[in-house]
């Protein structure tokens, strides 16, 4: 009964979505009305984002990166262009297909993937990387960077943002289509476990993903090929945010009044994707990134 009710109003969220033909302009609005968002408040000292630029994913790359995804600069040459993918509806898919696809991704999901990936996600945590000097060094990072600092910290922009304010426009719409998508988080590691280590069968798979995370059926199949070709890499979200937020938490606790979220988010992402709590050492013993940093923005704003 519970789960009946809650699919029904999360399926009538999910009716606010553009059309099929549209998802790459949705992108780059939102990536321009999330810009704006991050320099208004102060979110970071990044106002420069000229680099970043959205676009269809390549034609070759649409069975990897279904929805979209982020590519940064290239370490040795950061001041090419970075890139937001956006992957079209396939025109040959029919009308049902499409509507759930938009459905999943409705205006308010669409919102929270442009984070993740974009802003202030994976684009500018690239960004900050893309400052780590000398280059071996950067170069190091970038190659061995660990899962959990980087899908963590997009996680945690989804949800830093939406606590700070941006919802789309409606505040309850937005945080239930946020707790969908911790539910999908959670979901995913269970699938990645059962089907790499217990012998869960794909339709089992989909059933537990339609049925007990609301996904539509088209994200539900997309997901199950996704697990299949992978592993792994679908259980560091969950711990890679709940690394950031306890590190997070930790330094509101010990800073108490001092504590800027700007500095504290320019701090973090200058040492590069290093584990996190190499990080959170770092950080807390006051040593200086190795980076070359924007010009700080953060002693005007509070915490």
């Amino acid at each position: 009964m519970l789960n009946a009710i809650v699919g029904e109003v999360l399926a009538k969220i999910g009716q606010e979505h553009t059309n099929r033909d549209s998802l790459v302009e949705v992108g780059q609005r939102t990536v321009a009305d999330l810009e704006k968002f991050v320099v208004d408040h102060h979110i970071l000292s990044q106002t420069d984002f000229a680099n970043l630029k959205v676009i269809p994913t390549p034609v070759f790359m649409r069975g990897s990166y279904g929805v979209g995804g982020a590519v940064f600069a290239p370490a040795l040459q950061p001041n090419l262009s970075a890139f937001y993918w956006v992957t079209p509806v396939p025109k040959e898919w029919p009308t049902a297909t499409a509507e759930a696809k938009l459905r999943e991704y409705n205006r308010y999901k669409m919102l929270s993937l442009t984070i993740h990936e974009a802003m202030p996600g994976h684009i500018v945590q690239g960004d900050y990387a893309n400052r780590v000097t000398p280059e071996w060094r950067r170069l190091l990072r970038v190659v061995y960077g660990p899962n959990s600092y980087i899908e963590g910290w997009a996680v945690y922009a989804e949800q830093m943002m939406e606590a700070q304010g941006e919802n789309g426009g409606d505040a309850v719409k937005a945080h239930l289509v946020a707790l969908k998508a911790d539910l999908r988080m959670y979901a995913n590691v269970i699938i990645d476990v059962r089907l790499h280590t217990m012998n869960m069968n794909g339709d089992s798979a989909v059933a537990l993903m339609v049925r007990d995370a609301f996904q539509e059926r088209p994200e539900a199949t997309a997901k199950l090929q996704r697990a299949q070709l992978d592993y792994v890499q679908l259980n560091t979200y969950p711990v890679g945010v709940r690394e950031w937020w306890d590190f997070r938490r930790a330094a509101e606790a010990q800073e108490g009044t001092a504590f800027n979220l700007c500095r504290f988010h320019d701090a973090v992402l200058s040492y590069g994707p290093i584990p996190v709590p190499a990080v959170r050492k770092l950080y807390f013993a006051k040593v200086v990134p190795t980076a070359t940093m924007p010009a700080s923005r953060c002693e005007a704003t509070g915490s």
